[in-house]
């Protein structure tokens, strides 16, 4: 009796949520990282929308429905990024949401999935995943009333550490796009500083 009751108790409990992912890097480096995890909040019950230009595309996967919005690498330049490297980090962010970030989730946001979700006045998410750096996201969230949760596949971005409270100090952990190791110079160390006060005030 004692475990009929434990039983129907946490089947009552157990519940899956409606998260709606958007991932918009066309990256595979980017994509492998969030890949595992949409693919097990589907395992365990949960009904998943991934928008993502690498689906996983298994049918096994039932509770899973990914947009595939591969066109985004088609404006994507890795080249670009490799020509710029140089540039300290806010300069190549500045150039990177001209030229690719902006492009690119225009793309996705107008493609005809995207719109559909966006203009079904019934859709209802639970929760919304994306890359931190998607600010797209954040509207999506407003727009199903919840709560939203960032992430990242690259570490040492000061704006994103900044945005959920996490000081990083530009000695200690310089910017990422710096290239700098863990032992700096003195000159590294200010250029360092200098950069990630750039970032600060952009």
């Amino acid at each position: 009796m004692f475990r009929l009751l434990c039983f129907l108790v946490i089947v009552n409990v157990a519940s899956g949520a409606n998260i709606f992912a958007i991932f918009s890097t066309p990256s595979l480096s980017h994509q492998l990282v969030f890949q595992p995890i949409w693919r097990e909040l589907s395992l365990r019950g949960h009904k998943v929308t991934v928008v993502t230009p690498n689906p996983l595309n298994d049918p096994t996967l039932t509770n899973l429905t990914e947009i595939n919005v591969s066109h985004s690498y088609s404006i994507f330049s890795l080249q670009a990024f490799i020509d710029n490297s140089h540039l300290l980090p806010d300069k190549l962010m500045s150039i990177s949401v001209g030229y690719f970030i902006k492009p690119i989730i225009e793309s996705q946001l107008n493609y005809s999935d995207v719109l559909k979700i966006l203009k079904d006045k019934n859709a209802h998410f639970d929760l919304v995943i994306s890359e931190m750096f998607c600010a797209p996201a954040y509207g999506f969230a407003y727009k199903f009333n919840a709560p939203w949760v960032g992430m990242l596949s690259l570490p040492d971005v000061s704006t994103a550490a900044m945005a959920v409270g996490n000081p990083m100090h530009p000695v200690i952990n310089p910017e990422g796009g710096l290239g700098y190791g863990k032992h700096l110079s003195f000159w590294q160390r200010v250029v360092s500083t200098y950069a990630h006060i750039r970032c600060i005030l952009r």
